[in-house]
This record gives structure tokens, C-alpha cells and sequence, in this order.
């Protein structure tokens, strides 16, 4: 199972077993649920003013938030999917969401094949771990600046809080990959900044979605 620094810490049945990125979990949760509020509160309400793509990534960064938590409290088998689930759902809702919105409703599916065709051709060649992951890295890298692109040209309003929830994820995806090399500066490692950048990733995801779907009923589509 994923190993952090933190995890050597404390001892091996302490609860929680891993406090600091157990704590800092609930970030996402306090993200998605203020993201919810906002969303709820904006006129019309509920779909008509936020749109379902806006609500079920609400729901899913707080559940998110709720399973890493119980990840880094227990570190069972089951909690680790807790936390993965939800992530990789709200990963997918965006890539297919994002240029639905946009009236670009081929484009997630091709998106999602191109991903899934790198990620097999990677785990077949022998070009290592780390380029492999570089690899795909570059590839999301490059839809998510097309997608950006595309925001910035047909949904001006959403364009900034597309661009917040794409550099809060790469900060986030930083701090995430440098814990390990954290551990002699810093005890507990950086994987807690993981934590507090996605889940305000996950925040401006929410209101993007929200804008975008605002943006898509005044052009009368639905």
C-alpha cells in the first residue's frame, strides 16, 4: 500500500495511524461541502442554477475527503478504496463533463480512450516507472490545456476558475510526488499541501462546472 512519511512515524496499530494527512483530509471535505453551499445558494438553486455536473462533484470531493481520511486514520484495504473511488470518479466526471459543457461532447470520450491507450502502451514497454508516469503526466497535461484553451475562446466566465482548479491540481500532484524526499526536512513530508491544494482544486472544479453550465442554459442548450 502507498507509503508516506508520516507512516513511519508512529507505531504500527496507532490510531489514527498517520494525524497530520488524517486531519488534513478533511480539507476536501470542508471544500466540497462550502462549494455545495455556495452552489445552492446561487439563483435557481439545484440544477437549474448549477447544473448536475456541479453537484455531483460537490458530493464526490467531500467523499473523497471523508475516504482519505479514513485511509491515513486506519490504512486498511478498504479505506484505500474510500479514498481512490471517489477521486478517480470526480477525475472522469470533469474529463467528460468539462467539454460536454463546452458542446464538445466527443471530446471526453477521446480524451478518456487517449488515456486509457497511453496507460496501456506504458505498462508494456520498458521505459521504467517514472517516465512511464511522466508520460501520462504530459498527456493530461496537454488535454487539460486544450481544454483551457477551449474555456478561454467559448466560456470566458469559467476561464478563471478553470485555470485555479488546474494549477491547484499541479501544485497539488508536486507535493504529492516530493514527500518522499520531504521526510529529512520535514518529518510528516508534504503529502498533507496534497491534500489542502486538491481540495481546493476540487473547490473551483465544483464552480466551474457550475459557470459553465450557467453559461451553456443562456445559449439555450440543455
Amino acid at each position: 500500500m502507498p507509503y508516506y512519511c508520516e507512516t513511519a512515524l508512529n507505531a504500527i496499530g496507532a490510531f489514527p495511524a498517520e494525524p497530520v494527512n488524517a486531519l488534513t483530509s478533511l480539507f476536501p471535505v470542508i471544500a466540497g461541502a462550502l462549494a455545495l453551499f455556495q452552489i445552492l445558494r446561487q439563483k435557481g438553486g439545484g440544477q437549474g442554477g448549477a447544473g448536475p455536473a456541479a453537484l455531483l462533484l460537490a458530493v464526490l470531493a467531500i467523499l473523497t475527503g471523508l475516504g482519505s481520511t479514513a485511509w491515513h486514520a486506519l490504512r486498511t484495504p478498504l479505506a484505500l478504496t474510500l479514498d481512490t473511488a471517489p477521486g478517480v470518479i470526480y477525475f472522469l466526471v470533469v474529463v467528460l463533463a468539462w467539454p460536454w459543457l463546452l458542446r464538445r461532447i466527443w471530446l471526453g470520450p477521446a480524451l478518456l480512450a487517449a488515456f486509457a491507450l497511453i496507460i496501456w502502451a506504458m505498462t508494456r514497454s520498458d521505459l521504467g516507472f517514472a517516465v512511464a508516469i511522466a508520460v501520462v503526466v504530459l498527456a493530461i497535461a496537454l488535454a487539460a490545456g486544450l481544454l483551457l484553451v477551449l474555456t478561454w475562446r467559448e466560456a470566458r466566465p469559467a476561464f478563471r476558475t478553470a485555470l485555479a482548479m488546474v494549477g491547484c491540481a499541479t501544485v497539488a500532484a508536486a507535493f504529492r510526488s516530493l514527500d518522499r524526499s520531504a521526510c529529512e526536512v520535514v518529518p510528516f513530508g508534504s503529502h498533507f499541501l496534497w491534500h489542502i491544494f486538491l481540495g481546493t482544486a476540487a473547490f473551483f472544479g465544483v464552480h466551474m462546472a457550475a459557470a459553465l453550465w450557467r453559461q451553456r442554459r443562456r445559449q439555450g442548450g440543455t
